[in-house]
């Protein structure tokens, strides 16, 4: 699997692409969200922005 798909095929790691898509926000937001650690968002959130 490449680095895109595996990127996209966490449903979570979608959601996060699509709120950074509209705006920047803080990991601490986009974990109250989620039922995920602050470290985990982070974590999502630079494989996910790593493959746009």
């Amino acid at each position: 699997m490449d680095e895109v798909a595996a990127a996209i095929a966490d449903p979570v790691r979608r959601d996060i692409l699509v709120m950074l898509r509209e705006q920047r926000l803080p990991a601490g937001e986009i974990a109250d969200r989620f039922m995920i650690s602050r470290p985990a968002v982070s974590s999502a959130a630079i494989r996910a922005v790593a493959v746009q």
